[in-house]
């Protein structure tokens, strides 16, 4: 909204603002003991405009031999994480 008093003129602007969205650059992988022995994994996703938002997506956690292998898809992203079962947490 503008308005100039001596001119007793106004006008109305529409603006239009587009959301950014989220812009996913950074990520990483937590790793959890699942009781049994074995690994459970989710990937957790930082948003680049606003690191307090984070999106957190559940991984399938396969094994070959000593290494787990996690896999998480994201927006049309997959996304991987190994570690070996002896490694820590």
């Amino acid at each position: 909204y503008i308005y100039w008093d001596e001119m007793e003129f106004s006008k109305y602007v529409t603006v239009t603002i587009t959301p950014q969205g989220h812009d996913y650059l950074e990520d990483h992988f937590e790793w959890y003991e699942d009781g049994e022995g074995g690994y459970t994994a989710e990937l957790i996703l930082v948003c680049s405009r606003n690191g307090d938002h984070t999106e957190t997506v559940e991984a399938e956690v396969t094994r070959e031999g000593d290494v787990y292998t996690a896999t998480a898809t994201y927006g049309g992203v997959t996304y991987t994480d190994t570690r070996s079962a002896s490694s820590g947490g």
